[in-house]
This record gives C-alpha cells, structure tokens and sequence, in this order.
C-alpha cells in the first residue's frame, strides 16, 4: 500500500519542488523591509548637522558636502558638537575624527571621558587613540581604570598600554604548548 502512495505523488514532487523554490527566489523591494526609514535621513536631521557643525565653527561648504554624503547626520554632527564642546580641539579636526569612525557617538564620549577623568590629557592624542580603537567606550574605560591603579608617568603612557593590549601578542603564546618527540632513527 505505501508503494502506491509513493508512486502516485512521484509526479506532483517535481511541480512542487520547483514551486517551492520560485516562491523563496523572489526579489524583495527596498520599502519592504520594517526598519528601511532607519536608512533614510528625514530633512530634520540633515538641518540639525549642518546647524550643529555651522555652531562648531566648520565651513558653509564643508558643512553641506559632508552632511550630504553621510548615512546618519545626526550621529556625526552630535560627536563633532559634543568634542568641541569638550575640548579646545579645533572643529574641523574633530570633523575628520568623527567621519572615519563606525561609532561616533562612542568616539565623542571616549574623548570626553577621558579628557574630564584625566587632566594631563593632550586632546588630539586622546582623539586620534579614541578613533583608532575598535571598541572606543572599552578603551576608555581601559585607560582610566588602570590608570586610576597603576601609575603612569603621563597619560600618553596609558593609552599607548590599552591602545596595544589587544594588538601584540605575548611570546609565550606564540609556543607551542606541546614538545615535539624526536624520532629515532631506529623507529623510521
């Protein structure tokens, strides 16, 4: 009896399988996926980074060329207002910061942190450590939670310490963890 059923639904297998698949194949459409205004900048936050970075001190056209071509405005225009505000660092150094970063608003309170919780901090160094590491609230939580314990003769000391802590790697751990046996010529 089951052979029966089996060799009546051989020729509907075939049909089905390749329904099955054109259904899966079909494009979707950008407006069809829910988070899709996540992508698309309302009018509002393109006013408020140029108005964000025109209070900072960036140039007229600098200010439009990059709030134009940057995905999220807003973020940019926050990290670059909230340095400024923070340092003595000038606006369109900040700028080019805070354009070559995943994270904005990590870099602004990366810088800002560190340079409220450590006061021989040299704002451009602390800027450019922020923005070279991947992870810029970790690295600053590195620098002032070692340094708050160990005494570091500057705080250029301490960033270089967690700026290259996870980049090198310590020579024992390049060894192996095992001893090779030499053969003798006897077991060859």
């Amino acid at each position: 009896m089951p052979n029966k059923c089996l060799q009546s639904m051989r020729g509907i297998t075939i049909p089905v399988v390749l329904l099955g698949l054109s259904i899966t194949i079909l494009p979707a459409t950008a407006n069809s996926y829910p988070d899709s205004s996540r992508f698309e900048p309302s009018s509002e936050e393109f006013q408020t980074c140029a108005s964000q970075l025109l209070a900072a001190g960036v140039a007229q056209p600098q200010v439009a060329i990059t709030c134009a071509r940057t995905l999220h405005p807003t973020e940019l225009s926050d990290c670059v207002a909230t340095i400024e505000a923070t340092t003595e660092l000038n606006a369109e150094d900040i700028l080019a910061r805070c354009e070559r970063v995943r994270r904005p608003a990590e870099l602004a309170t990366c810088v800002t942190d560190i340079n409220t919780g450590r006061g021989d901090a040299i704002a451009l160094d602390v800027l450019d450590y922020c923005r070279r590491s991947l992870l810029p609230i970790r690295f600053s939580n590195c620098v002032l939670g070692v340094g708050s314990e160990v005494n570091f003769e500057s705080t250029a000391v301490a960033l270089e310490a967690c700026i290259s802590a996870s980049d090198r790697l310590l020579e024992e751990e390049l060894l192996p963890d095992f001893i090779f046996r030499e053969e003798s010529s006897e077991n060859r």
